[in-house]
C-alpha cells in the first residue's frame, strides 16, 4: 500500500523510548502551506476588500436618497454630507465647535479623574473613605452616565456646565467598580 505525504516518520532516537537523543537529526519534511482556496474576492488584499464594501455601503446610500421620496432632513444623501462637512470646514464653523467640544470633554475628563484619583487614594488609605467609595458606587452604579444629564440641565441650565458635570460624572466609573 502506498504511504501516504502526510504520515509521520519515525523521530531519531537512541533510547528506545521516543524521545530525540541529544545531538540526533531528525529527518527533513517537506511541508507546504495549503493553497489559498475562495473565490476571487477572498484574495484581495484586506484593505482593498473593505474598501471596496465601503465604497458599495455609500453607493447604495446615494442611491436610495436620491430615488427615493424620503425628505432630506430625516435621511441626507452621502453628496449633501460631504458638502455640507466641506462648507463647514472651509468657513472654520466645524473647527471652532470641535476644539469647544474638545475643550469640555477635556474639562470633565480632568475633574474626573481627579475625582477618581481623590477617592480611590482616600478609600485604599482610610476606612472612612473606602465606605464613601462604596456608598457613591452603590447610589451611582446602577445609573447610567448618560441619566445624570436632565438632572445637570435643571441644576445648571443648557450650558457647557451642564455637560462638565455630566462627563466628570462618567470618568471615574472604572474606579468606582471597584
Amino acid at each position: 500500500m502506498p504511504s501516504s505525504s502526510r504520515t509521520a516518520e519515525p523521530a531519531a532516537t537512541g533510547t528506545g523510548t521516543g524521545t530525540p537523543t541529544p545531538g540526533a537529526t531528525l529527518p527533513q519534511r517537506d511541508i507546504k502551506a495549503p493553497a489559498t482556496r475562495g473565490s476571487y474576492w477572498a484574495r484581495l488584499p484586506v484593505p482593498l476588500r473593505r474598501t471596496l464594501l465601503l465604497v458599495g455601503i455609500v453607493a447604495l446610500w446615494q442611491a436610495y436618497a436620491s430615488l427615493s421620496d424620503v425628505s432630506p432632513l430625516v435621511f441626507s444623501a452621502p453628496l449633501d454630507v460631504a458638502q455640507a462637512f466641506f462648507e463647514g470646514w472651509t468657513s472654520g464653523e466645524l473647527a471652532r465647535a470641535t476644539v469647544l467640544t474638545l475643550k469640555i470633554l477635556g474639562i470633565g475628563m480632568a475633574i474626573g479623574m481627579l475625582a477618581a484619583a481623590i477617592l480611590t487614594t482616600l478609600a485604599t488609605w482610610t476606612r472612612i473613605g473606602e465606605d464613601v467609595l462604596v456608598l457613591l458606587t452603590s447610589m451611582l452604579n446602577p445609573l447610567p452616565s448618560i441619566a445624570i444629564l436632565p438632572l445637570a440641565i435643571l441644576w445648571f441650565g443648557l450650558s457647557e456646565t451642564a455637560l462638565i458635570v455630566v462627563i466628570a460624572n462618567a470618568a471615574p466609573g472604572p474606579s468606582r467598580s471597584t
